[in-house]
């Protein structure tokens, strides 16, 4: 499956919030994503003043685990601080 490239709305919405998604490509995990992952994020970044790293790796290792949910973010933030944070062997990565 092929995705087409980003619109310039696209990114200009990934600039202003900082969160992606590629639509069909999480077509399997629609209930995760509905938890409200990458919006935990940003919440624990606004009112409790975390990191993107601190705030990603507990939702990704409490919040998600908790629901016994497997997964992971690539999360970046306004400064261009970029954590990969996962609780499933299954995701692979890389930065430049």
């Amino acid at each position: 499956m092929t995705h087409p490239l980003p619109t310039q709305d696209q990114i200009d919405a990934f600039q202003r919030d900082g969160v992606v998604l590629i639509k069909g490509l999480f077509a399997d995990y629609v209930d995760v994503i509905r938890a409200g992952i990458a919006r935990d994020i940003c919440s624990r970044r606004e009112y409790l003043g975390e990191t993107i790293a601190q705030s990603a790796n507990h939702v990704i290792h409490e919040t998600l685990t908790n629901m016994k949910g497997d997964g992971g973010v690539i999360a970046i933030d306004e400064d261009g601080n970029y954590i990969f944070s996962f609780n499933t062997a299954g995701m692979y990565r890389g930065a430049n």
